[in-house]
């Protein structure tokens, strides 16, 4: 069976990263199993805002996200993602991330 992601970056694009996870809200929000008080693991992201909805790449290279990344990728689970407030710190504390964030899913993990 054909992945309908499998073409969907060109190769100039993927050859900018070395980790290239796509990930995306989950469309449907009713088949959302998220409820008020459940915990997510955070995914920081340092230059990007991630919208409900969109199909992102995003670059990851902190040991940390790329551990979060591949576990939630291998369990099939939910991540929230919220932007930090300065790029610059390789480890931000949730005081130091927007407040507001998105809800998303590992579709694939592709490595450079």
């Amino acid at each position: 069976m054909n992945n309908p992601f499998d073409n969907l970056f060109s190769d100039e694009m993927m050859g900018s990263s070395d980790m290239f996870p796509i990930i995306s809200l989950n469309e449907i929000s009713s088949d959302l199993n998220v409820n008020s008080g459940d915990v997510l693991p955070i995914l920081p992201l340092r230059n990007m805002v991630l919208y409900p909805g969109v199909l992102l790449p995003v670059s990851v290279a902190r040991s940390k996200s790329l551990k979060l990344v591949r576990y939630a990728n291998e369990n099939d689970m939910m991540i929230g993602v919220c932007s930090q407030v300065d790029k610059k710190l390789d480890d931000p504390s949730i005081d130091q991330l927007f407040p507001m964030g998105t809800v998303a899913q590992v579709v694939r993990i592709l490595r450079l």
